[in-house]
């Protein structure tokens, strides 16, 4: 959006002979980078890579999920995706479930994510990746450029928890997670090499609500009285995941689309778990007491 947004200034300007009216920048990207590589450095770098330590406790382990086909030597990085929508009054359901209990929407959907793989692996403790905007400070708002990073989120189901209590474990975690951003994942892969294995990405699994991507709904822009933009989405054919769900926002409720690995998975495989995707959903907002154990006949 910013991109097309001064995009579409400058063009204007040009043809019609003014001054660009743009905003100027309190800092350029190489800026935030020293920024950030000054303050990883000067910082106190022990107690971050202490806490991911701890807080990962070597769960970057391989997920059993229900792989059609065996794990190629080499990576191929193909992939599709298969498009889901969760009905307005299932969102609107879940967002009351969210306000209830003191989460985001985000929490809410990554604690159904996890009773889904939970049914899928029976492993009660695993980490979900997500990825931050990391455009928190206000100088970077404008700025283009590339903030975004991985986040791992560590999620524990020991003990048989009920969806609510599920919800204040995840919220915690990510809450957690959330404020040792400071370091970045790359420097805590640096630290902490233990992963999944030969030809496995370090997470799985991850799970992107979009909070700010207008072109999941449809981007339009009048750039001019005689020319309009509009931006079409792309499916690249790849997936750099095993499993990565995508979720956006529209007014008639929740939409997105499961990017998967077709080296690992078929068709047929991916459209029952994103079926049993949205019957887990539906679960947990129809009765929070209830515990991912009793959804067994799902799977």
């Amino acid at each position: 959006q910013l991109l097309f947004t001064e995009w579409f200034a400058l063009y204007r300007a040009r043809i019609q002979k003014e001054p660009p009216a743009l905003t100027e920048l309190p800092i350029q990207y190489a800026d935030f980078c020293r920024r950030q590589r000054t303050q990883v450095e000067a910082g106190d770098p022990t107690s971050l890579v202490d806490f991911w330590k701890g807080f990962l406790d070597g769960r970057l382990t391989a997920l059993p999920l229900p792989f059609d086909h065996p794990r190629p030597e080499a990576p191929s990085f193909r992939g599709a995706r298969h498009r889901f929508r969760v009905p307005a009054d299932l969102t609107q359901a879940l967002k009351a479930l969210s306000r209830q209990e003191g989460c985001t929407l985000f929490m809410t959907l990554l604690s159904g994510l996890s009773a889904l793989l939970y049914g899928h692996t029976r492993m009660e403790d695993f980490c979900v990746g997500t990825f931050v905007a990391n455009r928190s400070q206000p100088e970077v708002r404008n700025l283009i450029g590339c903030f975004i990073d991985c986040m791992p989120i560590r999620v524990n189901l020991s003990g048989d928890p009920t969806f609510r209590s599920l919800l204040g474990r995840v919220r915690e975690a990510t809450l957690q997670a959330q404020a040792h951003m400071a370091l970045p994942f790359v420097k805590i892969r640096e630290e902490i090499p233990a992963g999944p294995g030969e030809g496995c990405p370090p997470i799985q699994v991850v799970l992107i609500f979009h909070t700010y991507l207008e072109t999941a709904v449809g981007y339009r822009v009048e750039v001019m009285e005689d020319l309009a933009v509009e931006v079409e989405e792309i499916d690249n054919g790849g997936a750099k995941r095993n499993w990565t769900f995508h979720v956006f926002e529209t007014p008639d409720g929740l939409t997105g689309y499961l990017e998967y690995d077709t080296d690992l998975f078929g068709a047929e495989t991916i459209a029952r778990v994103v079926r049993q995707h949205g019957d887990v959903l539906a679960a947990i907002a129809e009765n929070p007491e209830g515990r991912s154990s009793e959804l067994k006949g799902l799977f």
